[in-house]
């Protein structure tokens, strides 16, 4: 059996995915309600037990701190009212980021699961997943920057380095950083941005280093960082008085502060911190 297949149960993912979805609901009940008063909209009936009294259960306070993943049943009740409800926690990333060992054999079907135009830009005309390593493709998928790009970007990164092309894995790797910390400004949830971004600490920046150097995010300050990102990025956009059809990609603004090709002072403050592989011991 599969990896893949095998490892169905992975706590921080599985955690990472239900606060992402019990999110979804949140947004949807208004900023400011509490779990049981999204379990009145989701699932306003009530269970009954062998004497006809309703069972009192706090599955959606286990799901507000990601504590159990909510039942097929549920989630499709759930996406009648937020469809995206159901998206976020069955969307591929998730079985990307606990997959374990070579991933060649599922990257095709992975990425026939993400949006057509990300398919465009890492499917080959023969069919097989790859692009070209270049500033250029990786800032094709940063301008789109979604879950989709990010599987993508991941996708790549594992396949380059199971064909030891770390260099490009590592440009990939980059990518993968900027991507994160262009999402992040747009999940109101602190919890759910620390317990994303350490999974991609332990998963995916772990597995490469470059040049004598390895990425040092363990402590890194996720959170603040992206949020800093976006209001440079959407004060940026209110300074812009050319509203051209660049600017109007989402991602442009936020890539602008990135690149420094705007907000000039800011850009070095997004930079990767490094170590030296002999200064850490390795």
């Amino acid at each position: 059996m599969s990896k893949e297949r095998a490892s169905r149960r992975d706590d921080e993912v599985d955690k990472a995915r239900t606060l992402y979805w019990f999110l979804c609901l949140r947004m949807y009940a208004g900023a400011g309600a509490r779990p049981r008063d999204i379990q009145r909209i989701i699932a306003p009936t009530p269970a009954y037990d062998a004497h006809g009294e309703p069972i009192k259960n706090n599955k959606f306070l286990g799901y507000s701190r990601g504590e159990h993943v909510p039942s097929p049943a549920l989630v499709r009740t759930a996406a009648k009212l937020v469809p995206r409800s159901a998206s976020v926690l069955n969307h591929v990333i998730w079985t990307v980021l606990r997959t374990e060992g070579p991933i060649r054999k599922y990257a095709r079907t992975w990425v026939g699961r993400l949006d057509p135009k990300i398919q465009d830009i890492v499917i080959h005309p023969s069919n097989e997943v790859g692009a070209n390593a270049s500033r250029h493709t990786t800032g094709m998928l940063e301008r789109r920057f979604s879950l989709d790009s990010l599987t993508a970007l991941t996708v790549l990164l594992r396949l380059n380095l199971e064909e030891n092309n770390t260099e490009l894995a590592w440009l990939y790797a980059k990518s993968v950083f900027r991507v994160l910390l262009m999402l992040g400004g747009t999940i109101p949830s602190d919890e759910l941005l620390v317990c994303i971004f350490q999974i991609f600490v332990k998963r995916v920046f772990s597995l490469i280093s470059f040049d004598g150097n390895r990425m040092v995010l363990e402590n890194y300050d996720y959170v603040n960082m992206s949020w800093l990102l976006m209001m440079a990025a959407n004060e940026l956009e209110g300074e812009c008085v050319d509203k051209g059809r660049q600017r109007r990609k989402k991602g442009f603004y936020p890539l602008a502060v990135l690149d420094g090709t705007h907000k000039t002072r800011l850009s070095p403050l997004f930079k990767i911190p490094l170590a030296s592989l002999t200064t850490c011991g390795e």
